[in-house]
């Protein structure tokens, strides 16, 4: 095995519980303060309490949705294959590509984030998820080591394209 990483659901989840908790209770917080001491006008609170809503509604379906999976997000790379089993919908792809398959290494970008994708020689897309703490670079680095013919691309139009590839 060249590289490996593991993570749990349940502590993703906790992890993002507690992060989403804080931010809900600091940014609640200020914005009670600004309105009590009428810095701040009720409509700009309204909307203030409306987005710290929606942050604390998706942040805690994400939450909730690892911590009762309670499995467990295995990446791992060898000399032959890349594997991902990503046990939750929507935070990862499960999947297991063999190295002389991989063509391509994509770099989606959207506004100041992007995803990476492993695409195959049928032109099939593998997300390479950066979730659960997931060292994506470092698995990339690695296939790039292994596979110096993959071509590396960037698609999106976002400003992460700026710093895209990580040297060889």
């Amino acid at each position: 095995m060249l590289i490996e990483h593991r993570k749990k659901t349940r502590s993703e989840g906790a992890q993002h519980l507690a992060a989403v908790g804080t931010t809900i209770g600091v940014l609640g917080t200020l914005m009670m303060a600004l309105l009590v001491l009428g810095h701040a006008s009720w409509p700009f609170g309204a909307a203030g309490f409306l987005i710290l809503t929606l942050i604390g509604v998706i942040g805690g379906i994400y939450a909730t949705l690892n911590i009762l999976a309670n499995r467990e997000f295995i990446c791992r790379l060898n000399d032959k294959t890349l594997e991902c089993i990503s046990p939750v919908w929507g935070c990862g792809e499960t999947f297991k590509l063999s190295l002389t398959e991989i063509i391509k290494i994509e770099k989606e970008c959207w506004s100041d984030s992007h995803r990476w994708y492993l695409v195959d020689k049928a032109g099939e897309r593998y997300w390479l998820t950066t979730n659960y703490d997931n060292p994506a670079d470092e698995f990339l680095a690695r296939i790039r080591e292994l596979c110096p013919s993959v071509e590396d691309v960037n698609t999106g139009s976002g400003t992460a394209q700026a710093n895209t590839t990580p040297p060889a």
